[in-house]
């Protein structure tokens, strides 16, 4: 398994950097150049050039990296705004740097209309960003380029003016659009994305809608430090079956193909890189539902992989289905221990799966979930059941009637004795007013039993929250999970510090 990060080790730093350090014979410098707006540059932080992101980065990764602050602030992306990055000086500096990684977050500015008019050049962004790059790989052909997708807008903080509030709720979905559209440059390109989007969701890290605060900032470093200390395997690649042949398809803006295994329907989308190790996230049930944290761990050289078990509910003819797709994962070279995901009856799947092959699973997170076929769809206790989703749970498993099904005693809640034996982590979200899928007859007694069984268990309980949604509008709690379970932790920092 991939080890977790250690800060200031070059070991973690992969691709071209380190060999155009150890080219210029000075194998302890990394240069890092951070090219951005104001963001960049501090704008609205105390001790500016202390608490800039660029300065926390630096201290972050310790010796042997040396990062340097190129921000400007009002500055965009577009050559036709009203302050294109590119023309600006620290543009020039940042070349004449000759960077081993370019980290470039623009796009914020670019958001802005009226009498700024740089959105009205929208159209020209990805050929501007494409430009950008370049312009980077010119001065030095082995740059490693990670493309930020800048911090989300908060135009809901309450201290805003009016003013500022309009003008953030027309800019804020802009710059979801310049989002995508850098992720799909970053893939054109053939260079990495990292979304920040998420850096600015926890309380008390924005000023005024869009500056950070120290806190802000340091969630911005935390992240880039995380993608600058990920290893890739440019080498991997994936084998698919050519009959019937693959359909490909647009993941939100990651690569997919629709594929088919001993007939059964099957899904694959890909990172632009693969990490090392080929980690890989097994979705069980309603592909793109709620895709948050999916989308995240592609950006960090995850596969996220699917294969369809409907109507099956968990039963042992999915657990096989489930084995021969884990046989064509590895055969392919992915890893042995994919960690699984199991959203409402995709929690069936998952723990028994697991539980067949405790062994084989770095971890399982289990949201609003399935745990006892009594609960649902058998609708046997407080949740409101599914007729005829009973009926077909019954027939999955061949019990003779419904008694049957009480007696048995081979549902996750039963069996999670064999998960703690293995020390699976597992990570439990739970709407606490679901009345689909009711706590109380799942997940709460999951979570009290693995406890007292010593299996390594969190819980995310959301107060008030019914069946739906799922997952979390901040994903971070699920990411920082699986990292931590697939042994890919690196720099974070907490919630809300």
């Amino acid at each position: 398994m991939f080890p977790a990060a250690t800060t200031g080790s070059l070991m973690f730093l992969c691709g071209s950097a380190c060999a155009l350090a150890a080219v210029r014979g000075d194998p302890a410098s990394v240069r890092v150049a951070c090219l951005g707006d104001s963001i960049t540059a501090g704008a609205r932080l105390p001790d500016r050039l202390r608490t800039c992101y660029p300065s926390v980065l630096g201290r972050l990764l310790g010796p042997g990296f040396e990062v340097r602050n190129f921000g400007v602030g009002g500055a965009a992306l577009l050559r036709r705004s009203d302050r294109p990055y590119v023309r600006q000086q620290a543009f020039r500096d940042a070349l004449g740097f000759r960077p081993d990684v370019a980290l470039v977050m623009l796009g914020t500015n670019d958001t802005c209309a009226g009498a700024r008019g740089n959105w009205a050049h929208r159209k020209e962004f990805k050929p501007d960003y494409r430009a950008l790059i370049d312009r980077l790989r010119k001065v030095n052909s082995g740059v490693r380029i990670l493309l930020c997708a800048p911090p989300s807008m908060r135009p809901n903080l309450k201290h805003l003016t009016p003013e500022r509030k309009a003008d953030l709720e027309a800019r804020a979905p802009r710059l979801e659009a310049l989002r995508r559209w850098t992720r799909e440059v970053a893939v054109e390109a053939g260079v990495e994305f990292v979304d920040m989007r998420y850096t600015s969701w926890s309380e008390g890290r924005v000023v005024d809608g869009v500056h950070p605060t120290p806190a802000g900032a340091a969630a911005i470093a935390a992240r880039a430090r995380e993608a600058i200390q990920t290893r890739w395997d440019d080498a991997f690649q994936v084998r698919l079956p050519q009959a019937p042949a693959p359909r490909p398809f647009s993941f939100h803006g990651f690569r997919g193909v629709d594929f088919r295994l001993a007939g059964v329907a099957c899904k694959l989308a890909f990172p632009p890189r693969t990490a090392a190790g080929a980690p890989w996230i097994w979705r069980a049930r309603f592909w793109g539902h709620e895709p948050q944290a999916d989308l995240a761990l592609l950006e960090r050289g995850f596969h996220v992989a699917y294969c369809d078990v409907v109507d099956l509910y968990g039963a042992p003819a999915a657990v096989r289905r489930w084995d021969r797709f884990y046989a064509f994962m590895r055969d392919r070279g992915f890893n042995a221990k994919p960690f699984l995901e199991g959203m409402s009856r995709g929690g069936l799947i998952v723990h028994n799966w697991a539980v067949a092959n405790p062994g084989k699973v770095s971890g399982i997170y289990a949201d609003n979930a399935v745990l006892d076929i009594k609960s649902w769809p058998g609708g046997l206790g407080r949740g409101q059941g599914s007729e005829t989703g009973w009926e077909a749970c019954l027939k999955a498993y061949g019990f003779a009637d419904e008694n049957a099904a009480r007696a048995w005693r081979g549902n996750p809640l039963d069996n999670l004795a064999t998960l703690a034996r293995a020390r699976i982590p597992i990570l439990y979200l739970m709407g606490m007013a679901d009345t689909v899928v009711p706590p109380a007859e799942n997940g709460e007694i999951a979570v009290k039993r693995y406890r007292e069984l010593g299996g390594p268990v969190s819980v995310f309980r959301k107060p008030d929250m019914k069946h739906h949604p799922h997952s979390l509008e901040d994903p971070t709690p699920i990411v920082e999970f699986v990292l931590e379970a697939t042994g890919r932790s690196g720099a974070r920092v907490k919630r809300g510090d």
